[in-house]
C-alpha cells in the first residue's frame, strides 16, 4: 500500500502499482515474434526533475523551487517528488498498411485503394495509456534493440512490464463490420466495409519505455493520487497527466487555456492530457483516387480520430482475443529496423505511382474531342492524341505493376492469402 496511513480516493491507475505488475524479480511477459524495445535513457532520477515543474504546476505547490531545480540541477533545490515513480515498458504497434475495396463517393461507386504509414496503435487497453500516443516523435530506428529479459532491469531499477492483448488484425474486422453511419468517411464519402481487404499488413511491435509518477493532491472530496507519464526513450520524451477530475476544473481550464495560447489542437480524448507537443497517431495517408491529396487527408482524419476515441482500445482487444496466440509466429509481425522497413516504404511508393498513372488515364479518356494545335505541328484530332497517350501510359502502367510484384517483400505475397502464417526463412 502506498503511503500507509493515509487514505486515498481511488483511482485508475492504483492498479499499475499493485504488488502483481510490479515484481522484485522481473519476467518476461512476452512471446511476440520480432519485438523491439527501446532502452530506458532516463535514469529516475533526472525523470523527477523532469515531471516535477509540470507537476508543481498541476498540484498548485512547490512551482518555484521544481523550476529552479530543473533550470540548475546542481544548486540543491528540492522539487515536487512524487510518492510512487514506476518505469514501465508499454506495448505498442506501428504500421504501414495498403488497403483496397470499394468506396461511395457523391453516390457513386469506385474500387480503391488507400495506404496508411506509420500509424500507431496501442498494445494494449491499459487504462490512460492506451489513450495517448507514447511512440517516439522522430523514432530512431536504429536506436531500438531486440527485446531480452536483459531489459527488464535498467538504471539499478526492475522494469514492470504490460503484457500484449491488442492484436492490429483484429482492426480489419472491426472495419468489416462498421455500419454505413461508422464508415462514413467525410457527407459524400464513405466506405463499403464488406470489400475491404489489405494488399499488405505489416505490423512492428516495439515496447516503449515510460515512468510513471503519482503525486498526492488535495482535492474537493480529499487526498487522492494523480498520476503523470513521462516518455523515456530520450531527453526529448513528451510527458503525459490522467485527465483532471474532481475539484480541477479550474486547473483543467488553465491548461486547456496555455495549450490553446501555444496553437496546440484541443484534446479530443480526456482520459490523458498532452502537456508538450502533439504528435498525429496517422503520420501519412495516401488514397487513389482523385481528388486524392484531399481525400487522402480525410481518411488520415478519420482513423486518427476513431484510434483516438475513449473506449478505442477496449474495442480492439475484444476483437483481439481470436489473434492473441498467432502473434509468435504471424509472418505480418516485422521487425522494427531500417533493413525491414525500407522494402515496404519503397513497395508503397511504387504502388502511389500506379495510383498517379491510372488517375491521369482516367482524366485522359474523359477528355472532350477538341483539335490539338502546336507550333509546328500539324492539325490532329484530340481522340488520337489521347489514344496515343493512353496507350503510353498503359505501358508504364504494366511496367510499374511487374516492377511492384517483383520488389514486394516475399513475407507479403503469401502471409494476406495464408492468414500470416510463419514458415522457415522469412
Amino acid at each position: 500500500m502506498i503511503c500507509a496511513g493515509k487514505r486515498l480516493a481511488k483511482t485508475p491507475w492504483r492498479r499499475a502499482f499493485s504488488a502483481q505488475s510490479v515484481q522484485s524479480a522481473p519476467r518476461n511477459p512476452y512471446s511476440i515474434r520480432n519485438l523491439r524495445a527501446y532502452p530506458f535513457e532516463i535514469p529516475p532520477g533526472y525523470a523527477q526533475h523532469m515531471l516535477a515543474p509540470f507537476a508543481a504546476f498541476l498540484m498548485r505547490k512547490k512551482f518555484i523551487e521544481s523550476i529552479l531545480c530543473w533550470a540548475f540541477p546542481n544548486f540543491g533545490f528540492t522539487p515536487l517528488k512524487p510518492v510512487r515513480l514506476q518505469p514501465v515498458y508499454f506495448p505498442a504497434w506501428i504500421l504501414d498498411v495498403e488497403l483496397q475495396g470499394q468506396v461511395s463517393i457523391k453516390g457513386i461507386d469506385r474500387q480503391a485503394s488507400a495506404q496508411i504509414q506509420h500509424a500507431y496503435v496501442p498494445g494494449s487497453d491499459y487504462k490512460v495509456l492506451s489513450s495517448a500516443n507514447l511512440a517516439p516523435a522522430h523514432p530512431n530506428l536504429t536506436k531500438s534493440v531486440p527485446f531480452s529479459k536483459g531489459l527488464l532491469r535498467q538504471h539499478g531499477v526492475d522494469i514492470a512490464c504490460i503484457p500484449y492483448n491488442i492484436s492490429p488484425f483484429s482492426i480489419l474486422d472491426i472495419a468489416g463490420d462498421l455500419s454505413n453511419a461508422e464508415a462514413t468517411i467525410e457527407p459524400n464519402f464513405h466506405l463499403i466495409p464488406s470489400t475491404l481487404k489489405s494488399n499488405l499488413f505489416a505490423a512492428y511491435p516495439i515496447l516503449i519505455p515510460l515512468y510513471l509518477a503519482q503525486y498526492e493532491v488535495e482535492t474537493k472530496s480529499g487526498t487522492r493520487l494523480h498520476t503523470m507519464i513521462l516518455e523515456a526513450c530520450n531527453t526529448a520524451g513528451n510527458i503525459w497527466s490522467e485527465g483532471f477530475t474532481d475539484g480541477s476544473e479550474v486547473m483543467e481550464q488553465a491548461f486547456m487555456g496555455v495549450r490553446s495560447a501555444m496553437g496546440q489542437r484541443p484534446q479530443t480524448n480526456q482520459e490523458v492530457v498532452n502537456m508538450l507537443f502533439d504528435k498525429p497517431f496517422v503520420e501519412k495517408a495516401r488514397f487513389s483516387l482523385e481528388p486524392h491529396q484531399v481525400l487522402g487527408e480525410s481518411i488520415r482524419k478519420y482513423i486518427e480520430g476513431a484510434i483516438n476515441l475513449p473506449g478505442a482500445a477496449t474495442t480492439l482487444a475484444a476483437a483481439s482475443v481470436r489473434y492473441l496466440d498467432q502473434l509468435a509466429k504471424d509472418r505480418r509481425i516485422r521487425e522494427f529496423t531500417q533493413e525491414e522497413r525500407d522494402p515496404v516504404i519503397q513497395w508503397l511508393k511504387l504502388g502511389s505511382e500506379v495510383a498517379k498513372v491510372e488517375r491521369m488515364r482516367e482524366s485522359l479518356s474523359q477528355a472532350g474531342n477538341v483539335i490539338v494545335k502546336g507550333p509546328g505541328v500539324k492539325q490532329q484530332n484530340q481522340q488520337q492524341f489521347v489514344d496515343d497517350a493512353i496507350n503510353t501510359l498503359n505501358d508504364k502502367f504494366l511496367v510499374l505493376q511487374a516492377n511492384r510484384l517483383k520488389i514486394k517483400p516475399r513475407w507479403a505475397k503469401t502471409s494476406e492469402t495464408q492468414g500470416g502464417e510463419s514458415s522457415r526463412g522469412d
